[in-house]
């Protein structure tokens, strides 16, 4: 029932100005954190992850998103204790 429901395709969301997750939604590989790194995201390797069509089922990509976001928090936390950074 949640296929297909909540769909804003490519243009769209680049015409009503969405960014973060909802535009990467839409199919837009584009996230400020590579395009223009700040804080420690520039130390950090991760895919831009994106889900043309995304609809409601969207959720699982955001947990696809949080389970990378607990990945370079322990990368960091590696970083910091061994001295690297």
């Amino acid at each position: 029932r949640t296929v297909g429901i909540g769909i804003i395709n490519a243009a769209d969301a680049i015409a009503i100005g969405l960014s973060g997750p909802p535009l990467r939604g839409s199919g837009v590989a584009w996230d400020i954190r590579k395009a223009r790194p700040y804080a420690a995201y520039g130390e950090l390797d991760f895919d831009v992850n994106r889900r043309a069509a995304a609809d409601i089922q969207g959720l699982a990509r955001k947990l696809n998103l949080l389970g990378e976001k607990i990945g370079d928090v322990e990368d960091l936390l590696r970083e910091k204790v061994s001295g690297n950074r």
